[in-house]
């Protein structure tokens, strides 16, 4: 049905190339014995669209927006790492507030402990603001998509939002975040001289000043958005910078020293105190 001489035989003749490119090397007589004619007919190469196709670029802002925190609340794990913490953990997994951008951070030795640490964040939120999230959204991995899980969200009520496959920007926020994380923590670890192995405690130390650092996705920090008020930095220290910790009188004899030397990992999320590690015997102290 096509002439030999028509758009569509030297779009075959030349490899598929853009039909523009063609028709503009006719029009500034870029190469000898290049004639086109129209054959009248219109249409799409299946051939291109097969070979060609690419996904259309997601947009960089939501155009949903949530109205308040626990509205939505984003999940994902990152791991496994290649060096496991004292404590055994080779994996992350973030809980982010849509809303506030506020992030949980659970360490965890296996991807199996997902549905422990999704129980244990719920059951925090009812007991902190007295309601659950109404939706979770994760990928399709096998941590998330399971019975437990999917039962116990249903009995709280919790929608649950999975992304299409093989699209991780539906995901994006989490993605994101992991990848904040982490590369504030190797710097952490770099400046600090710390080896690999406390990259666990890096991770929480960095989750727990991004919450109470400026965001642009808000116009403010995750954590006045999450509580209300705005956060102090006076408690701020320098990760791993020497810290000494006074020694209680029962716990020593006359002639003992009354401080120990210790290394400022972070901070303590449940209670007024530091993390100090003993980096001897690989413990953490709360201060």
């Amino acid at each position: 049905m096509h002439r030999k001489d028509c758009q569509h035989t030297w779009h075959k003749k030349l490899d598929h190339r853009d039909p523009e490119a063609i028709k503009y090397m006719e029009m500034k007589n870029l190469a000898t014995d290049l004639k086109i004619t129209d054959c009248g007919i219109r249409g799409v190469c299946k051939t291109c669209v097969k070979g060609k196709m690419t996904r259309q670029p997601f947009p960089k802002m939501s155009f949903s927006k949530t109205q308040e925190p626990l509205d939505l609340i984003h999940t994902d794990v990152c791991g496994p790492m290649q060096t496991k913490t004292p404590g055994n953990k080779r994996y992350i997994l973030t809980l982010i507030d849509d809303y506030s951008k506020y992030t949980v951070v659970y360490l965890m030795e296996y991807k199996s402990e997902v549905t422990e640490k999704i129980q244990d964040y719920v059951r925090n939120m009812k007991t902190k603001f007295k309601k659950v999230p109404k939706v979770i959204r994760s990928d399709r991995s096998r941590e998330y998509v399971n019975a437990s899980l999917k039962d116990f969200l249903r009995k709280e009520g919790i929608e649950v939002q999975y992304t299409v496959g093989y699209v991780p920007e539906q995901n994006g926020t989490a993605k994101r975040k992991n990848r904040y994380l982490l590369e504030m923590a190797r710097c952490m670890l770099i400046e600090s001289g710390l080896a690999n192995k406390y990259w666990g405690e890096a991770v929480s130390t960095a989750n727990y000043l991004q919450n109470r650092l400026y965001t642009r996705a808000t116009g403010t920090t995750p954590f006045e958005r999450w509580y209300g008020k705005k956060p102090s930095l006076q408690h701020v220290h320098t990760f791993g910078s020497i810290a000494y910790a006074h020694v209680p009188k029962e716990l020593r004899r006359k002639l003992d020293e009354k401080a120990k030397e210790f290394v400022f990992v972070g901070y303590a999320e449940n209670a007024k105190g530091y993390r100090l590690l003993d980096t001897s015997t690989n413990k953490i102290t709360l201060l």
